[in-house]
């Protein structure tokens, strides 16, 4: 997972259609194949909270992630800083043990206190679960709504988790 979560981010966010990526569509992405639906709430819940765990504990070195509200979407997104993109680290710090660093930063629009691991999954999950356990990935800005992926987002999805980075080279 950990190679394809970061191209994921990379990708999504450096081709410039979106400057952050919302939780449901990170998950659907990351599935085999990407979009596919899985109607088992625990299993989806399950994979949701692998991926948060390994954000926070896989952080590549020199990079962090802001996890915050969008005022556009009023949805959790998520953004990846790294040395190439000035840091805005608004929010408060989650420590990754095996990093000794901080790898997330939560702004309080998406926990506002008892900020935690636990917490912070509870909260996007409450979020996010819908849309996740229906195979709504892609949140439609002028429905203001989740729906499936569009032909071309699965492209670019593709394009991203087939590309490689500097470092896997």
């Amino acid at each position: 997972m950990h190679h394809h979560l970061f191209r994921l981010l990379r990708g999504i966010t450096n081709n410039k259609k979106h400057y952050a990526i919302a939780f449901p569509f990170i998950v659907g992405a990351l599935r085999t194949p990407p979009g596919g639906l899985w109607t088992d709430r625990e299993k989806c819940r399950c994979e949701f909270t692998a991926i948060i765990h390994h954000l926070l504990e896989k952080m590549p070195e020199d990079h962090v992630c802001r996890i915050s509200c969008c005022d556009r979407l009023e949805q959790p997104v998520i953004t990846l800083y790294g040395p190439t993109r000035h840091y805005n680290l608004a929010g408060a710090p989650l420590y990754s043990a095996a990093q000794q660093r901080p790898t997330l930063f939560i702004t309080p629009d998406v926990v506002n206190d008892d900020l935690s691991i636990a917490t912070l999954v509870e909260c996007l999950w409450r979020e996010s679960a819908d849309a996740i356990c229906t195979g709504r990935f892609s949140f439609d800005k002028t429905k203001r709504e989740y729906r499936p992926f569009t032909l071309s987002e699965l492209q670019d999805i593709e394009l991203c988790l087939n590309q490689l980075v500097e470092e896997e080279v």
